[in-house]
């Protein structure tokens, strides 16, 4: 511990010690929020893709079937095949979407308590000064 003349001095250099960390906490969430944007516009441009891939397989398949030789069940079966795949993709995208959110979350959360931790050691120092402080004058 350091020795201070007065409590002032304390809280400055305590204030000083704190800052950059409370700085590191704001970077943190800035860094989170982009990163939860990023994997949110992900999903979307991926479950857009799907979607006009599906589209246009939709339109195009039947006719690629009947000039194979295909028609009737044989036509519907594979394009309610294509609409299922797209449904289990796309639940697919949700469930990895909320994996990576997790994930993130999690890993936020760590180094967010973390730094709480950091600014607690800190805050208990300088209460410790300020006793020390007291104490000498007494």
């Amino acid at each position: 511990m350091a020795t201070y003349n007065t409590e002032k001095s304390i809280n400055a250099y305590y204030e000083g010690m704190k800052a950059p960390v409370n700085a590191e906490i704001e970077n943190a969430k800035a860094n989170y929020d982009n990163a939860i944007r990023r994997l949110e516009e992900n999903k979307a441009d991926a479950d857009a893709a799907a979607y006009r891939n599906l589209r246009r397989q939709q339109v195009e398949m039947p006719g690629i079937l009947r000039a194979n030789g295909s028609n009737g069940g044989m036509v519907d079966s594979s394009v309610a095949s294509l609409n299922n795949n797209y449904l289990k993709n796309k639940a697919g995208r949700v469930t990895a979407l909320q994996g990576n959110i997790a994930n993130e979350t999690l890993g936020y959360n760590e180094k967010l308590n973390n730094l709480r931790a950091q600014l607690t050691k800190y805050e208990q120092q300088a209460n410790a000064d300020k006793y020390e402080l007291h104490n000498k004058k007494l």
